[in-house]
């Protein structure tokens, strides 16, 4: 059990095969009456900051946002933890729709499970932000709007933008720089260090996505920063990059749905686009039926500091 809590934190996984793995160990360790090096609070915190609203989750290495995890684990889980806010998730989950226990241990329990998530009347609360552990999911809620930026999760997607409007899309994913029209790797080369700092009108989440890149991308340093003003009710995104050799750098935005595209702007669910002169914008539509857009710089540079900023009313 040990060896197993270990390899739970060993990447970041698709969320319903990582709770499920959770679930099982925490079952097994209650049932069993075992003392374990269980990195229990760091599973509540992954939890809660995964939980975006309703039945909607980030879930940067899955497929989909819509979740497919039990909210009868979730319940045990945070029962076990001693979380109150985690039972009750578990609880409003279950309540919206019930989905049977991954594991065999938590199907043999389920009888009592279900009679306790049926007393557990209160709603869970959501955080206002927050990180998982290593910067893997950074959040931030302000008004409606649920802003995150995530680690690298295995999917080419090392500092991805994420914003959601109540329980809807805006961000689906993908959000990320190119540096000389370039893809990132499968799994960075190296470390992509993140941090998040929270101050009290604004949050600031800041990654090095330097290794996610290939060396033919040319890439001295790149670093991304997530900036939520929550007084002027807006975000900016900054990204800082700095090339061994002149290169362009391109900023890709997958947007959920049909946005409103402009020159120099994009409205969509509320939330008013801009970017630097110095990019150029190009659109277009994806299979799903979602927009990409791609803000290209005009020339190649060794250096630069791009922003692009979000505001809503």
């Amino acid at each position: 059990l040990d060896a197993s809590c270990e390899a739970l934190e060993a990447e970041l996984r698709p969320l319903n095969e990582w709770m499920a793995d959770v679930a099982a160990v925490v079952d097994l360790t209650d049932l069993l009456r075992l003392r374990v090096n269980a990195p229990m609070e760091e599973w509540l915190d992954a939890i809660l900051c995964a939980w975006v609203r309703d039945d909607v989750f980030l879930d940067p290495a899955g497929e989909g946002m819509t979740r497919k995890l039990s909210g009868l684990d979730v319940f045990r889980i945070g029962d076990v933890g001693g979380d109150e806010a985690v039972r009750r998730l578990g609880a409003r989950l279950y309540e919206r729709k019930p989905i049977a226990s991954a594991a065999l241990t938590g199907r043999l329990m389920e009888a009592d499970t279900v009679a306790a998530t049926l007393r557990c009347a209160e709603q869970p609360p959501r955080l206002k932000c927050g990180s998982s552990r290593g910067c893997m999911r950074m959040i931030s809620r302000v008004d409606a709007y649920f802003f995150a930026m995530t680690g690298a999760a295995g999917g080419q997607n090392a500092g991805d933008l994420w914003c959601f409007y109540g329980a809807n899309s805006v961000f689906a994913g993908g959000s990320v720089p190119l540096p000389a029209q370039t893809e990132q790797l499968p799994a960075p080369e190296g470390e992509c260090a993140a941090s998040m700092r929270v101050e009290r009108d604004h949050e600031q989440m800041t990654m090095d996505l330097t290794n996610a890149y290939p060396k033919e991308a040319c890439v001295e340093s790149l670093q991304r920063t997530l900036l939520v003003l929550r007084g002027q009710r807006c975000v900016r995104v900054i990204d800082a990059i700095r090339f061994r050799q002149p290169q362009r750098i391109a900023f890709r935005l997958r947007l959920a749905g049909c946005p409103s595209v402009f020159s120099t702007a994009v409205r969509t669910a509320g939330l008013r686009l801009t970017w630097d002169e110095a990019l150029s914008a190009q659109t277009r539509e994806l299979p799903n039926g979602d927009t990409e857009l791609l803000l290209t710089s005009a020339e190649a540079l060794i250096h630069g500091l791009f922003t692009l900023m979000l505001e809503w009313d």
